[in-house]
């Protein structure tokens, strides 16, 4: 191979090198961007200790009653729920069909709800009396099972 050929070779090699690395340190092929994300708090529904249930004196011929005050607290800042409702079941499913459990908001006993639109979104709290009876249906015999027996009331309070 002749010298003016190879010095060709050569000198092409060093154009082409030059090149790239020119069109590398002049384009821009990458870009980053950043932000802060802040999913804030999440909505809450808790309550404090077990219920502690009273039963009341009684007349004869009257059926027994037991009640309770909870409380449940609702942190929603964005309020996103509108209404809070309450649920009330035995732990003993055979003895969901012979009692009632029926709520109301502390301050009105007289006036039964399943749920309250107008609760307060705050850590303070909503008070509802708990009423826990046997029902007025049952037959003697399932009264019966009632008798002196120890029943846990759970009560839920479901934000939607």
């Amino acid at each position: 191979m002749k010298k003016s050929t190879l010095l060709s070779f050569v000198t092409a090699g060093a154009i082409v090198a030059t090149s790239v690395g020119t069109y590398a340190a002049w384009d821009t092929l990458e870009a980053t961007v950043g932000g802060t994300v802040n999913f804030g708090n999440p909505v809450t529904v808790s309550t404090d200790a077990s219920a502690a249930y009273t039963t009341t004196t009684r007349a004869l011929n009257t059926n027994p009653k037991a009640t309770s005050i909870v409380n449940f607290k609702v942190v929603d800042e964005n309020s996103l729920g509108t209404t809070l409702k309450l649920k009330g079941a035995t732990t003993d499913a055979s003895i969901n069909d012979l009692v009632d459990i029926s709520f109301a908001k502390e301050g009105t006993p007289d006036t039964a709800i399943t749920e309250d639109t107008a609760f307060v979104k705050d850590a303070t709290g909503n008070k509802y009396i708990v009423t826990v009876q046997p029902k007025t249906t049952i037959s003697d015999e399932q009264l019966a099972t009632l008798n002196n027996k120890d029943i846990t009331v759970n009560v839920t309070a479901t934000l939607e």
